[in-house]
This record gives C-alpha cells, sequence and structure tokens, in this order.
C-alpha cells in the first residue's frame, strides 16, 4: 500500500487530482450558468445561445486551471497516507489515546479530497487515452470518407454550389461529391472543405431543396464550426469525466444548427422547402419511427423553421431535473469517495453484569467522572481532558431483557480499543466495589443507631411492665389463679352434665320397661348386690318347687312350703326394685342440682374473671408490645451483625461477564457502502445526461 501511494504521490498528479476535484463543482456551477442564461435567451437569436455555450466551455475548461495554477492563491496541500499504526503492543497498557477529530467539516473535507486528488489523477489519464483512441479512430473514418466510393457531382450542383458560395462570401474552394457510404449530407475539412452528398438522396430532392441542404453546408463552412467542432471534441476528451461538459457540448452542437438554419433562411428566403428538404433527407436514412411525435433534434429543428411552438416549459422542466440529478449524483459520489478514504476506526467491545440494580440505571455512573478517571488512571493517561476524550471514544447501552452492560470503545487503533473498553469495565468494577464498602459502613452505622435506639426503648417498656404487674396483682411468672378455679369447674360441670346424661337416660330405659323385664334386666342395668343375692335365691327356690310339685304333686306339704318361699322371695325383689329405682331417681335430683349449682359458680367465676382482665389488660398489651420490640430488636442485631461482616469482608462487585478483544476488522469506513453509494451517483448521473441528452435528441 506504501508502495503504491509513493508511486502516484506526486506533486503533478497532486495538481492534476486538484484541478480534476475543482472541476466537477466549478463545472456544476457554470452549468447551472449556463440553463439560467438559456432560459434567459430563450426569445434571443440562436447566435446569442450558441456564444453562450461556448463561452460556458471554455470556462469549463479554463477556470480549473487558474484555480490551480495561478501564483495567487495557495498550492494544494501535499497530502499523505491516512495509515494506522498501534502506538502499543497488545499487552502494554497505551499511555496516549488517538486524539479526537475535532475539525470542521470544511477542513475534514479538503483533507479527505487531498486524499483522493492523486487517485482521480490516477484515473484519469486511462480515461483520457481511451477516449482520445475514439476521437483519433473517428477521425480517421472521416479521412476515409475523402476518397472511398466518391465521385464527382453534376455539374448542375457544382454551378448552385459556386452560386451559393459567392452569395455566402467564401473565397476558399469547396468540394463537392457524392458518397455510398454517407446517409446525409456531410461536411469535412475546414482549409480544404469537402461536401459529401449521399447518392441515394440526390434523386428524391427538388433543386430548391438541393440548394437549401447545400446552403446548410455553406453555413457551417462560413461559420468556422469545423474548428469549434474539433475544439468541443477535445475538451470532451480532456473532461470526458465531466457530464456537464458533455450537456454543454449537445447544447452547442444543437444551437450550431439553428444558426445554420437561420442563415440558410435568410439566404434562400423559403422556410417550408427547407423544412421539406430536412423530412425528405430524415425519411431517406431512417424509418418513419424516427419522426414520432415525441420529439427530436430534427422535429426541433423543423418546428423552429415552421414557427411551432418549442413546449419551453417541459423542456425548462427536462433541463432543471437533468441538472437536479446530475448534481445529486456528483454529491452522491463525493460522498462515497470521501466515506471510502475515511482513516479506518475500530471497535471493541467489553460485557458487565450489573449486580442489584437495573442496568439502565447504571449508565449515568458508567459514563461519570469518578468512573472514567479510573479508567483514565488504569491506562496511564495524565493529560487534563482525559477524561472528555475517553468519552467521546466510548458508547454504553444495556442489553434489553438482561441486567447486562455493554461497552463499546472505538479507536483507529485496534489494540488500543480493547485496552479503552476494558480499562472502564474495570473502573466501573473498582466503582461498585468502593461504592458497596462505602455503602455497607453506612448501613452499619444507621442499624447500630436504631440498635440503641431499641435497646433504650426496651428498656423503659420492661420497667413499666413491672408496674403494670403489680397493680394487676399478677404473679412473677404471668400466671392466673383465677383462670385454673374457672378451669376446674368447667371441667366438674363437663363430667356432672356427662353423668346426669347417663343417669338420666337409664331411669328413662327403666321406667318403660314392665315388671318382668325390669327384675331380668335391671340386674344388668343398675347392677346391686342384694338385688342379684335375692334374684340368685328366687331362682333356686323356683327349681326346688318345681322338682317338689313333680315328686310329690301340687299339694304336698313341701310344694306349699316352696311356694310360700318363692313369693317371699319375689316380694323382696320388687321391694329391692322399688328401691333402686327410688335411689336412681335422687341420683339424677342430685346430679341436676349440683350442676345447676356449678353453673352458678361458673357465671361468678367467669364475672370476677372479666373483671380481673380488665384490670390486666394494660399489663398484657404491654407484654405483648414488647414482646414485639424484642424481636424486631433481635431481627436488628442480626442485620447488625451481617453489616459488621460485609463491611469486614471484600463487597461483591460487578462481574465482567466478556473481556474486550482486539478486533480484527474496521468497522468504519463501510467500502462496499461507499462503492454502493459512488455507483448509485454514477446512475443518477447517467440518468440525468440522458434527460438532458432527450432534451436535445
Amino acid at each position: 500500500m506504501n508502495v503504491l501511494w509513493s508511486a502516484i504521490n506526486q506533486p503533478f498528479l497532486i495538481r492534476v487530482g486538484w484541478l480534476l476535484l475543482h472541476s466537477v463543482w466549478q463545472g456544476a456551477i457554470i452549468g447551472l450558468g449556463f440553463a439560467f442564461a438559456r432560459l434567459l435567451f430563450r426569445r434571443r437569436s440562436a447566435n446569442t445561445r450558441y456564444a453562450a455555450g461556448c463561452a460556458a466551455l471554455g470556462l469549463i475548461m479554463l477556470l480549473p486551471i487558474l484555480t490551480v495554477y495561478s501564483p495567487s492563491l495557495p498550492a494544494p496541500p501535499m497530502t499523505k497516507p491516512s495509515v494506522v499504526t498501534p502506538t502499543q503492543p497488545a499487552n502494554r497498557v497505551a499511555t496516549e489515546l488517538t486524539p479526537v477529530d475535532h475539525s470542521s467539516l470544511f477542513d475534514k473535507a479538503y483533507t479527505v479530497l487531498g486524499s483522493l486528488a492523486p487517485w482521480a489523477a490516477a484515473l484519469w489519464f486511462p480515461g483520457v487515452a481511451f477516449f482520445g483512441i475514439r476521437l483519433a479512430r473517428s477521425h480517421w473514418q472521416l479521412r476515409a470518407l475523402r476518397v472511398l466510393h466518391t465521385e464527382r457531382a453534376e455539374e448542375a450542383l457544382q454551378q448552385t454550389l459556386q452560386r451559393l458560395r459567392c452569395r455566402f462570401e467564401i473565397s476558399r474552394p469547396v468540394v463537392l461529391l457524392k458518397s455510398a457510404l454517407v446517409e446525409v449530407p456531410t461536411l469535412l475539412g475546414w482549409l480544404r472543405p469537402i461536401i459529401l452528398l449521399p447518392g441515394s438522396v440526390i434523386a428524391g430532392l427538388t433543386p430548391a431543396q438541393l440548394e437549401a441542404i447545400l446552403a446548410h453546408e455553406l453555413a457551417h463552412v462560413r461559420r468556422l464550426d469545423y474548428l469549434v467542432n474539433a475544439a468541443q471534441c477535445f475538451i470532451e476528451t480532456i473532461m470526458f469525466y465531466h457530464p456537464i461538459v458533455w450537456w454543454i457540448s449537445h447544447s452547442i452542437r444543437e444551437e450550431r444548427e439553428h444558426c445554420c438554419d437561420d442563415l440558410v433562411v435568410s439566404i434562400c428566403g423559403d422556410r417550408v422547402g427547407y423544412a421539406r428538404a430536412l423530412t425528405t433527407l430524415e425519411e431517406a436514412r431512417v424509418n418513419h419511427l424516427a419522426f414520432a411525435a415525441s420529439g427530436g433534434s430534427l422535429l426541433r429543428r423543423i418546428r423552429r423553421l415552421l414557427g411551432v411552438s418549442q413546449e419551453n416549459g417541459s423542456t425548462t422542466l427536462r433541463v432543471a431535473s437533468g441538472l437536479a440529478l446530475l448534481g445529486l449524483g456528483l454529491l452522491c459520489v463525493l460522498v462515497g469517495g470521501m466515506q471510502f478514504i475515511r482513516p479506518a476506526i475500530y471497535e471493541a467491545s467489553a460485557r458487565i453484569k450489573v449486580l442489584g440494580e437495573p442496568a439502565e440505571s447504571q449508565l449515568p455512573v458508567m459514563q461519570s467522572d469518578s468512573v472514567l478517571q479510573m479508567a483514565a488512571a488504569e491506562l496511564g493517561l495524565k493529560s487534563a481532558d482525559a477524561v472528555a476524550r475517553l468519552r467521546d471514544q466510548l458508547e454504553i447501552r444495556p442489553i434489553r431483557n438482561t441486567t447486562l452492560l455493554e461497552i463499546r470503545a472505538f479507536s483507529r487503533d485496534p489494540a488500543q480499543s480493547a485496552q479503552i473498553a476494558n480499562a472502564a469495565a474495570n473502573g466501573y468494577r473498582n466503582h461498585s466495589v468502593e461504592q458497596g464498602v462505602e455503602n455497607a459502613r453506612r448501613r452499619m452505622g444507621v442499624m447500630q443507631k436504631r440498635a440503641e435506639e431499641e435497646s433504650d426503648r426496651m428498656a423503659a417498656m420492661e420497667s413499666d411492665l413491672e408496674k403494670l404487674r403489680l397493680d394487676a396483682g399478677i404473679a412473677t411468672d404471668g400466671t392466673d389463679s383465677w383462670t385454673e378455679t374457672l378451669r376446674r369447674l368447667q371441667e366438674a360441670r363437663v363430667e356432672s352434665e356427662k353423668q346426669l346424661a347417663h343417669d338420666q337416660t337409664l331411669l328413662e330405659v327403666v321406667n318403660g320397661l314392665t315388671k318382668e323385664s325390669l327384675e331380668n334386666a335391671l340386674s344388668t342395668i343398675v347392677p346391686d348386690e342384694r338385688l342379684n343375692k335375692l334374684l340368685q335365691q328366687k331362682a333356686e327356690a323356683e327349681q326346688q318347687l318345681h322338682v317338689a310339685e313333680l315328686e310329690y304333686g301340687p299339694e304336698h306339704p313341701e310344694v306349699k312350703r316352696n311356694l310360700t318361699q318363692v313369693e317371699s322371695l319375689r316380694r323382696a325383689i320388687l321391694s329391692n326394685i322399688h328401691r333402686i329405682l327410688l335411689g336412681q331417681k335422687a341420683r339424677v335430683s342430685t346430679l341436676r342440682a349440683s350442676l345447676d349449682r356449678l353453673d352458678e359458680r361458673i357465671e361468678e367465676e367467669k364475672q370476677r374473671r372479666m373483671e380481673r382482665a380488665l384490670k390486666s389488660q394494660p399489663y398484657f398489651k404491654a407484654k405483648r408490645q414488647l414482646e414485639e420490640a424484642q424481636y424486631y430488636s433481635q431481627l436488628l442485631n442480626d442485620k447488625l451483625a451481617a453489616a459488621r461482616l460485609d463491611s469486614e469482608m471484600q463487597p461483591q462487585a460487578a462481574e465482567i461477564v466478556d473481556l474486550a478483544m482486539a478486533p480484527l476488522r474496521p468497522i468504519a469506513p463501510n467500502k462496499p457502502m461507499a462503492i454502493a453509494i459512488m455507483f448509485f451517483g454514477a446512475l443518477m448521473d447517467l440518468a440525468g445526461l440522458m434527460v438532458l441528452r432527450s432534451r436535445g435528441a
């Protein structure tokens, strides 16, 4: 790259390059002036517009030369290649940042154009060679037309030519030949001019039309148009790159034909015949589609000869549109070129995980002076504007839906961009460590003060609680004898109520039985030893009675004795059953009375307990408050111990997830985009040129 730059970075090439660059904007301004002049002189003669075009084309050629080579103007700067070399090895901290370019837009453009100048000159020479070869080839073909397939024209045409030459006051001899290689009348040369007439067209023209055609070619001879056309071809070859030159040159050729047409009409005086002659020539040269209503140079010439409107409004709009396209195209080419040769910029990025807070909230912290000062200290920067320069070369942004911050560093040195990004990441991490230590100490101080206040408040609450306990007559352990008494009474009532329900149910069951069932079931329902004994004796007596009746008969004294014994036992059993039932009823009555007394005592105890509770309510409320205060004090002491431990240990800092690496490719300039912009500008220039050519076609 340096060898190539040294080869083209010569003073001569630089001056030629600046000449070409100056010609671009100067030609655009001259083109706008020429368009305004054409609009201003649209009512004037074609000679006036022709002179304006020649003057504009001459200015485009001469003005850049005067600008670059004028001794009163400063010489263009000798630019040097913008080569980026690392100022530090990759494993060493940079001591100086690549300076940020704060120059004005004009200075930047001037520097970029200075870098572009030798390349423009290097590309200009091949273009001139190509168009020069094309011009030489065209000249050679014209010289061949003089001798190939030509013959002298008829004597009548020669006499007409001599008569017209006298009327035009042309002293030089003019040769008139017929040629099989041309389709339209053609004028060659200036010192020894030759007019070539197509042999196939002569037969289709009237003598008056032939005279008009010859008069048109002689008008070119009289006006020395061959020399002006040669100058145009030379300028088009030298300034082939400028679309304004092509447009002005095309306009000059168009106005030249108009001038010759006016001169022919002034000599011959027959506009309609001349217009018909032009139409016949065009019909013989091409098919009828070329003479379509869409227009063209021939159509415009015929309209002009016949006095038909030229649609100046649409023509002016096309000219303005073409010039606008040309200007925008040149601007795009210039912007693309500036983008293409601008110095390379590298980007390195590091990522940090923010702890405990949203990533967006840390953006001001990352860009604060304290963090950037730490980064500058790590980089070894000691200049006064180091922080400002670091801020210019850093871009911090949060990554969506994460707690990560991305630190981007830009520099012309790839290693330096990575060092800046890593230094900023380390600066933020160290800043978070310091902030963590400071916050831990501040929290510990606040909690220590609150713990002391809570301790004093609990001491006062314990003193007040002791006074309330003494006033309420509550034991030291907090128990209440009245509550225990009420509990025992309620338990006794439950047992009595349960026993009453059992005895009352039993009594109801017994009362519902018959004597025979009662006699058999009572011993089981209400166990009684005496009754069981009588029942056993009765069973034995009945068995003896049954045996005696079987042995002795019903009238035997033994049978009667046993019968008397059974009856006596039955009466005794009934008496005992009655006794048991009376005892059961008395038991139920006693239990019911006892239950009523228990209810009365329970109500009395409840009333007493309510009175006692009202009296001891402040005590228990104060006790509950004291317990809550003790629980809160315990939590506060635990937090204080944790804060004291955090202050003694290294606090948790922000985590650097990814360290920046030296990038391999620059992010700017975007050369494919620059090429695309330049290509788009070239297309716009081509479109503008086509619009201008369609206007003059």
